[in-house]
């Protein structure tokens, strides 16, 4: 049952001014969408882990500290990616065997890629995908601040 239809918020309604209720309306239908998107989000990504990681072709873009949290997070169910992507090369050349690649020494735009950073810098990671090529991604879903 839609939520804006049960009797429990129509009796609530009935005590708030207009204003508030028009406020409510916007707020709760809000948080509803971002609660069904955020549903959209998780589906996406256990369709994409599905799909992709069984094969054990993949590769995480981002070696920080979400890189290194979706690693430990994938090699729990034994999933290993073929290397880590970063987007300029430091001294660390390998997490754990795995190899630190930088994107634009990657010459596999088909191999799906998992970003694994913080929010915002996550745009500029898919416009750098997107740049060269490789449009199978997709975000991690537990990266944020």
């Amino acid at each position: 049952q839609d939520l804006f239809e049960s009797d429990r918020f129509k009796e609530y309604l009935q005590v708030m001014s207009k204003y508030e209720k028009r406020c409510y309306q916007i707020t709760m239908r809000y948080l509803y969408e971002q609660f069904k998107a955020g549903q959209s989000v998780i589906k996406d990504w256990y369709h994409f882990f599905e799909e992709h990681l069984r094969t054990h072709e993949f590769a995480i873009y981002g070696a920080g500290a979400y890189g290194h949290k979706v690693y430990g997070d994938l090699k729990e169910k034994k999933y290993y990616p073929k290397y880590f992507l970063v987007t300029r090369e430091n001294e660390t050349r390998d997490i754990e065997g795995i190899p630190i690649i930088s994107l634009s020494d990657c010459d596999n735009v088909e191999i799906p890629v998992i970003i694994a950073v913080a929010w915002d810098k996550q745009s500029d990671l898919i416009r750098n995908l997107l740049e060269k090529g490789m449009n199978k991604f997709c975000i991690y879903p537990f990266c944020h601040r």
